[in-house]
């Protein structure tokens, strides 16, 4: 069904997508045009391959239009788990009418709504553009009004976040949802509503995560969310994280600003500009709080205000990097604060505390306050006194709590573990086993043991299902789990690698870890998602990248060193950056090596590794995301480079025919999306196919044009791809929604319209 018969489908959907937006154009969905006229400009060199329109929304849009195309293909993604592990959540909310129903938000995994307290599940946002969803709030008058932010404003250490396309409203308890508005903001840290005129509502915007922009600040809306209203702005990259709302006299407002921008080698979670700001006319006019409130060495903020003495506000400082900065209390509106007892809270932030911010007061007592930070902690008198409620048995990092006005002895938990209940204020908690939106770094098949999945989590670890099944996950190895590879001829030999390098390796199939990083210098250079492969040919060769290239001959046991610094050098002083980023062993000759690092240098190496060429020239000099060599052709590579950390959404792949002497341009078609896995179809090379932030794509003519693979995946990036060779069963590793799989075989589609 190629040749001749290219041309007409292309066109024939080129039409079918111009009838579907017009069809669309007003109605109540999450596929509506961008409205490009609306958006603020940001300035030239922010915009990164897009004129005229702002990334990321111009990306995820045209990810959408390939999804519209796709519809009728006859290729199925199915959901492959797990169902009984949780993911990284952002929000929790309930009605203020219903004791039963739950709403929960995920990082990048979108809504879920519960009716029967997390005995089921149901996914309410899959039709949106943007699954990565940092708030929720309800109409206190109509809980079948609902909000959802999108965009995640916690903002990562060496993991990302990702941004959103602005608000979302549902006016049916989630059933179906409308974008309204503020699609440039990247980031909704919190929506409130106020509690006597639900019309008129607040939206904390943090703005995107690796660029400046105008579009960050609080934004007011007094008709419900249709238009919106810039109120309180401080710089391009200091951005409004949390609001409240007095519910007595809604016309007295708090924002916490954050001045906070990342790069591809540093964080900036902290400034000058951070603060609290009160407004006393619904939002008009602004003034900083400042007396007894600290004044330099700012970061994240959080506030809580009590509802039933509105004087009453708490408010937690972390500073500069990450540390808790101190626990402050008003008994006057923020006329004058006092610092309370924070130094039994002091490691709840460890060094992270712009990963949390937030606290809440008891919806009837204002002296009783809750801190999230790595556990959750309570005081039952203002923040004198604290204990712990949720260590050992409840999962670390809390990002969200909500306790319910009707009872509050009933509370939800959200953290990076799922979502916890508690009937009993706290001391017991039940672990609700979902939604289903564990965030994966990695996928693995295993060759012998074909219904075997394995995959690195962020947060939730090294996961393994022995049986194939959506509820038989188990945990391997605890925290952030990044690449996990099954050695070809021993069923039972593992290794794994969680963050900055750790590499660990199993001899039982997972049962026992040790140790495997003999021989690497602890002071050589590696990044988050460090990478190691198995060479294809001899599985006692091993390859595993710093700043230096080594190698083990001997199954992990010895590592040496293979090569100097690839790098373009430490200029950062950061060593967690400018290190090996990919690495690719050619199949068909494995002499030949590829490596690529963070800072954009790509090198080839052969001779056993003494010689060593650069073949940087002519691509792009930014992070080198995934190298894949063809299996039957030694000379034939895909590279793939992501600019996502200088906000450059561009598809940056690259082919040679070669070996690396000349690149040509690879991507076609493709929507702006960053490609972050290539994977050769080894029954027919010229099928190859990728993993992008928006989904996953194939060729079958070398990458002259790309088609969407199959229906059925959600919206979220797609970090790895595997095969299952015997099943011919491709894997995919979702960062929001778990692992998915296809059977490939039939997966003819219409191609996507030409990228302009």
């Amino acid at each position: 069904m190629r040749g001749n018969f290219l041309f007409p489908v292309q066109l024939l959907c080129m039409l079918a997508l111009l009838l579907c937006f017009t069809h669309n154009r007003g109605k109540k969905s999450g596929v509506v045009p961008l409205r490009a006229e609306n958006a603020e400009a940001i300035p030239a060199p922010l915009l990164g391959a897009a004129q005229g329109i702002q990334l990321p929304a111009r990306t995820l849009w045209q990810a959408q239009e390939a999804r519209e195309c796709t519809r009728e293909t006859a290729a199925q993604w199915q959901f492959a788990g797990p169902s009984n592990i949780g993911g990284r959540i952002t929000d929790v909310l309930m009605p203020h009418n219903d004791t039963n129903t739950l709403y929960v938000a995920a990082a990048s995994g979108g809504v879920f709504k519960s009716p029967d307290r997390g005995k089921t599940w149901l996914s309410l946002f899959d039709n949106e553009v943007s699954q990565a969803v940092g708030s929720l709030a309800i109409d206190p008058q109509n809980p079948a009004v609902l909000y959802a932010g999108t965009g995640e404003a916690n903002a990562g250490g060496g993991s990302v976040t990702y941004d959103g396309t602005g608000i979302y409203k549902s006016t049916n308890g989630g059933a179906s949802w409308f974008q309204t508005g503020l699609e440039e903001t990247g980031s909704i840290a919190r929506i409130a509503v106020d509690p006597r005129n639900p019309q008129r509502l607040f939206a904390a915007a943090m703005g995107k995560l690796f660029a400046n922009n105008p579009q960050r600040g609080l934004y007011r809306s007094t008709d419900g969310g249709k238009s919106w209203e810039k109120v309180l702005y401080l710089s391009q990259a200091t951005g409004c994280v949390d609001v409240a709302i007095n519910p007595q006299n809604p016309k007295i407002v708090y924002a916490a600003m954050w001045e906070r921008i990342r790069k591809p080698h540093l964080r900036q979670y902290g400034g000058n500009s951070c603060g609290i700001y009160r407004s006393s006319d619904g939002g008009t006019t602004w003034h900083k709080l400042t007396n007894g409130l600290p004044k330099n060495d700012l970061g994240r903020i959080g506030i809580a205000i009590s509802a039933t003495n509105p004087f009453v506000l708490y408010a937690v400082y972390a500073n500069e990097t990450g540390n808790l900065k101190g626990l402050y209390k008003t008994d006057n509106g923020g006329n004058s604060w006092h610092s309370e007892n924070y130094h039994l809270l002091y490691n709840q932030y460890d060094d992270y505390g712009w990963w949390f911010g937030n606290l809440r007061v008891h919806p009837q007592n204002p002296d009783h306050v809750y801190f999230l930070g790595l556990d959750l902690c309570f005081s039952p008198d203002g923040g004198k006194n604290w204990r712990n409620l949720s260590s050992p048995l409840v999962h670390m990092d809390q990002h969200a709590l909500f306790i319910h006005p009707l009872n509050p002895q009933l509370m939800a938990l959200g953290n990076d573990g799922g979502v916890y209940l508690s009937t009993n204020a706290g001391k017991s908690w039940q672990s609700l086993n979902g939604p289903p939106v564990i965030q994966f770094y990695s996928c693995e098949t295993n060759r012998k043991k074909t219904k075997h999945l394995y995959g690195g989590t962020q947060d939730n670890g090294f996961l393994q299902s022995r049986s194939g099944l959506l509820h038989d996950w188990e945990i391997l190895i605890d925290g952030d789990g990044m690449e996990l590879l099954s050695d070809p001829n021993n069923p039972e030999m593992l290794y794994a690698a969680y963050q900055y390098g750790n590499l660990m390796r199993s001899f039982d199939g997972g049962y026992t870890f040790l140790d495997a990083t003999n021989g690497i210098e602890e002071n050589h250079r590696k990044i988050w998602r460090t990478p190691f492969v198995i060479d294809p040919l001899q599985s006692n060769l091993l390859y595993y990248g710093t700043n230096h290239l080594y190698k083990s001959t001997d199954y992990a046991v010895q590592w040496y060193p293979v090569s100097p610094d690839l790098s373009k050098g430490n200029i950062t002083n950061n060593n967690n950056y400018a290190a090996i980023s990919a690495i690719a062993v050619a199949p068909s000759n494995n002499d030949i090596i590829y490596a690529g690092t963070d800072d954009g240098n790509l090198w080839a190496a052969y001779n056993n590794c003494t010689d060593w060429i650069d073949i940087s020239a002519g691509l792009p000099k930014q992070w080198v995301s995934c190298i894949a060599v063809n299996p039957k052709e030694e000379n034939t590579a895909f590279v793939a480079f992501s600019g996502y950390r200088q906000a450059d959404f561009r598809p940056l792949l690259y082919k040679t025919c070669n070996a690396g002497i000349t690149w040509q341009p690879a991507a076609a078609n493709l929507p702006e999306t960053p490609v972050n896995k290539i994977l050769f179809d080894p029954s027919d090379t010229s099928t190859v196919y990728i993993g992008t932030d928006t989904g996953v794509f194939y060729t079958q003519n070398s990458g002259k044009n790309w088609q969407m693979l199959g229906n059925n995946l959600p919206a979220v990036p797609v970090t790895d791809l595997c095969l299952q060779p015997k099943e011919r069963r491709l894997v995919a590793a979702t960062y929001g929604r778990g692992m998915f799989t296809i059977q490939l075989g039939n997966t003819e589609a219409k191609l996507l319209p030409t990228r302009q």
